[in-house]
């Protein structure tokens, strides 16, 4: 990616619409990127990024604080980046969300966020996620990428040289993605453990099976399962042991289970003669109940005959019934058509009576309505006399209003150039403290600097040998040299004085240009309040500016007030008015149609009386020809009869159907009582009391056998079930085991902690080969910045302690290998910045191919004394001869002499930033 042109308006310190053309640049080489501190150097940077991707290159800044606060409100936040990539050029715009304030009228508006990116193939892509999608996609690379590889940040040199092993880890974890294995350490140790837990659970769960296991307390195994239990025998030899103790309940098992079963044969045997007991005393039960119940019924036999033989009167009441019940049926119709005629009565005179009272709502309503209308035109006649012109107030009152709004702006500025007049006085006053300590700063200096001047033959005679030749004349004799001046100052401590001096001198010309800006914006803004004033109020002084137009507001707002009060008058007039018409015109219609729907209302009312009189002569001819006044009583007799009917047939039913039952019943009481008395006369006679006492006997037998088995039965199911869980435990024991021995030698290779190996962990081999790679490409550049002296170059491992990412430099002037933190403060600076440009380059080339054409490289420098920085500046123009743009983002004098290609960024007087290309 190869920036071409960048536009920024009301974007950080730059107020108004700056162009930046990189491509003035060419293709390759340095440039600079100089000027005043805070001016808006690095501001720069951060458009490129927020134009990329939406965020600025800091963490420090939010989209929200990228709105300039000395842009005009009608100048809108934007930037606009042209990039090439890959030969191909694309166009991205952009603009946050904002508060800005309103082009009319007070108050603020919210500008909405806005985003678009045109390709080479003509297509335009917005919304903010999509565009910022779509340049992930072209460059390859996210934001924070991008920062690293692309910008070597201000303050962030010195993380990656001199941080130790842990930390250098955790940097390059998030930059090479290399938490998976971190992830595989931590996930083996903890397998590991589950394991090793999960080997110790198996080893009680056994113990806990074996202490279950029953048997007798027989001289031949309860001692050695005592033992078992108290792990006194290896889970082998205890295997052995139930099995041994599970064969011999077996057959004791068996044997008793041969027993029982001999025993049960005996008592079926027993069974069936008691059996042949019972089925004979059964049987003779059985047989005195049927001679018992034959009598009963033969004896209730003749009554039930009796009312048999009467049942034909009972028939004839039935017929005489039917027949009665019949004819009231057949006049039913008659009942239903006299009920018509009476319901057709009543609902004809609920109609007229309601017919009745609706005529005289309906004339009620007529009159009120007839009255309401012409009362309402009345008023509406009446309240159009005193109607006024609303439209003339509102004009005056507008005018009155767009006044006092002009006041209040006007009041606003006044306020707001007292301020600037208050600090103004401060600025003024820091100034003139900040001249006088910068005098008294520089006369110091002048003094320490001609005391060591004049002390310089002093100390140059100090180092004079007899014999040595003299540095000034060549003499080998000294006869007489100079005596060294006591007090005399160092080189060291004029120098120290001479750049205090300096940097008063700077901070009292900061403050003298502060002050200067501050008083052309104070009288700038005099101007204007001026020109204001005399056109609102028509006086040409500011003196009591404030309670003048306080007491203009207040007047303004009482014109107001009284025009609203009329306005609001003649507002509520025309309501009424509007309302009273409305409701004539409203009502008028629906007081005719009232007068219509009575007139049809008493038409109604007469047609319905005629037919109630032909009604009630119907009704009267028809009561006279029936028997009951109602269908209802004569439904009632029908009712009574049929119920009549129904018992008279149930009685019939009931009689004939207990004579048969009965003659049935008798007849098979008699055959039943003939097949038992056969049945008994083959049954033998058996003795019952020895046939029960046999019986006890062997049940007796049978309990203490049961007993036996039910005992050999539990231990056995006991037994066998622990058995099976305790092989299977076994098993998983040695299986796990085995498992154990080899994940935890892996565990502990992967996460460095094998006995007397070095403390190297997975994560940590990745990161040394990735940090091998970075100090290569580093050293490459380091050599030609220190003229060969200085090679970087991993530490050792250790046994003792995470290591292995540690840094140490050669001294090859010396022949030493020190730790990097003895270098000095411009040394350390130098292998900073070859260690970020090497850790740069590895990053694109693990980043899949993506092409970068451009560096930003920001501070730094000013640590450097003059040859370090030249030999930095040699390093650098060897990286600008390649087809890499590289920006320099320094204010350092050096610099600015070395490197003619420039952009220079220069704060304005009223505020804001400007940048210029000079190449």
């Amino acid at each position: 990616m190869r920036p071409i042109k960048l536009t920024v308006a009301a974007f950080g310190p730059y107020a108004k619409e700056n162009t930046i053309e990189f491509d003035k640049f060419g293709k390759g080489g340095l440039y600079l990127i100089t000027g005043d501190t805070g001016a808006g150097k690095t501001t720069l940077f951060d458009a490129i990024s927020y134009a990329l991707y939406g965020e600025p290159s800091g963490d420090n800044r939010t989209t929200a604080m990228l709105r300039s606060e000395y842009a005009t409100p009608e100048t809108p936040t934007k930037v606009e980046l042209v990039f090439e990539y890959m030969g191909k050029r694309y166009t991205l715009k952009r603009n946050p969300e904002y508060q800005r304030p309103k082009s009319r009228g007070d108050g603020f508006t919210t500008e909405k966020a806005y985003a678009e990116l045109s390709c080479p193939d003509g297509k335009v892509i917005t919304r903010e996620r999509d565009v910022t999608s779509k340049v992930v996609e072209i460059l390859g690379i996210d934001k924070k990428q991008f920062s690293q590889i692309a910008m070597i940040a201000q303050g962030d040199f010195m993380k990656l040289l001199l941080s130790p092993t842990k930390e250098r880890s955790e940097i390059l974890r998030k930059l090479f993605k290399t938490e998976k294995y971190q992830d595989l350490q931590f996930r083996l140790q903890k397998e590991t453990s589950d394991l090793a837990n999960e080997v110790e659970q198996l080893r009680h769960d056994f113990d806990i099976f074996t202490s279950q296991i029953r048997c007798d307390e027989n001289p031949f195994f309860y001692a050695d399962l005592r033992k078992a239990v108290s792990n006194q025998l290896t889970s082998t030899e205890t295997l052995v042991l139930v099995k041994n103790i599970i064969e011999e309940q077996q057959s004791k098992r068996k044997s008793v289970c041969e027993q029982l079963t001999a025993l049960e044969k005996s008592l079926a045997q027993n069974s069936k003669q008691l059996d042949l007991i019972n089925e004979r005393k059964n049987k003779q039960a059985d047989l005195d109940k049927k001679h018992e119940k034959l009598t009963i019924i033969e004896q209730s036999f003749d009554k039930i005959k009796k009312e048999f033989e009467s049942l034909d009167s009972q028939k004839e009441r039935v017929r005489e019934f039917e027949a009665q019940k019949t004819r009231i049926e057949t006049e039913l119709k008659d009942y239903s058509e006299l009920e018509k005629l009476r319901d057709q009565e009543k609902e004809l005179v609920k109609r007229i009576d309601t017919e009745n009272a609706k005529v005289k709502d309906l004339s009620s309503k007529n009159n009120k309505l007839m009255l309401d209308i012409k009362d309402s035109n009345e008023q509406s006649e009446s309240l159009a006399e005193k109607k006024v012109d609303k439209t003339e107030l509102e004009a005056k009152k507008d005018k009155l209003q767009d006044k006092q709004s002009s006041l209040e702006k006007l009041f606003c500025e006044v306020k707001g150039f007292e301020s600037d007049t208050t600090n103004l006085q401060r600025l003024q006053d820091e100034y003139k403290n900040l001249a006088s300590i910068y005098e008294q700063k520089m006369e110091y200096y002048r003094n320490l600097n001609s005391t060591f001047l004049n002390a310089q033959a002093g100390i140059l005679a100090e180092g004079l040998i007899e014999g040595q030749p003299c540095p000034v004349c060549g003499s080998r004799t000294h006869p007489s040299p100079a005596q060294k001046a006591h007090d005399v100052p160092t080189q060291k401590e004029v120098e120290i004085a001479q750049k205090d001096a300096e940097r008063a001198q700077n901070t009292a010309s900061e403050a003298s240009k502060n002050a200067a800006e501050k008083l052309a914006v104070v009288n700038t803004k005099r101007e204007v309040i001026l020109e204001k004033v005399n056109t609102l109020l028509n006086i040409d002084s500011l003196d009591n500016i404030i309670d003048k137009i306080e007491k203009e507001t207040c007047d303004l707002s009482s014109d107001i007030k009284a025009l609203d009060s009329q306005i609001d008058e003649e507002r509520e007039r025309a309501e009424q008015i509007k309302k009273l018409n409305g409701f004539i015109n409203e009502n008028r219609p629906k007081q005719e149609a009232l007068a219509k729907e009575i007139e049809n209302m008493n038409l109604s009312l007469a047609t319905d009386r005629s037919q109630l009189q032909s009604l009630q002569s119907q009704i009267q001819s028809l009561s006279q020809k029936l028997i009951f006044s109602s269908k209802q009583l004569a439904m009632k007799k029908i009712r009574e009869l049929g119920e009549n009917i129904e018992q008279t047939e149930k009685y019939i039913k009931k009689v004939e159907q207990d004579y048969h039952e009965a003659k049935q019943t008798i007849s098979e009481l008699n055959g039943g009582v003939t097949e038992i008395e056969k049945q008994l006369f083959f049954i033998d006679q058996i003795d019952e009391t020895a046939e029960e006492r046999n019986k006890d006997e062997l049940l007796n037998r049978k309990k203490l056998l049961e007993d036996d088995e039910k005992k050999y039965h539990t231990q056995l199911d006991a037994n066998e079930r622990a058995l099976k869980e305790m092989e299977t435990y076994a098993s998983d024991v040695a299986t796990k085991e085995k498992n154990l021995s080899w994940l935890e030698n892996l565990s502990k290779t992967m996460n460095g902690k094998l006995s007397q190996k070095e403390k190297i962990t997975i994560e940590t081999y990745i990161h040394m080969h990735y940090f091998d790679r970075i100090i290569n490409h580093a050293n490459l550049k380091l050599m030609q910045m220190t003229s060969g002296q200085y090679e970087l170059k991993r530490k050792g491992s250790s046994k003792q302690g995470q290591t292995g990412l540690d840094l140490d430099v050669i001294d090859h002037y010396n022949n030493t290998v020190r730790d990097v933190r003895t270098l000095s403060g411009g040394e350390s600076f130098k292998a900073a910045l070859c260690l970020a440009l090497g850790l740069s380059e590895e990053i694109q080339r693990n980043a899949g191919g993506i092409q970068l054409d451009t560096m930003f490289i920001d501070e730094g420098f000013g640590s450097l004394d003059e040859n370090s920085l030249e030999q930095a500046m040699d390093a650098l123009v060897g990286l600008g001869n390649s087809n890499k743009l590289i920006g320099i983002i320094s204010h350092v004098y050096l610099l600015k002499e070395r490197i003619e290609r420039q952009i220079v960024v220069t704060k304005d007087k009223l505020g804001g930033s400007h940048a210029v290309v000079n190449v």
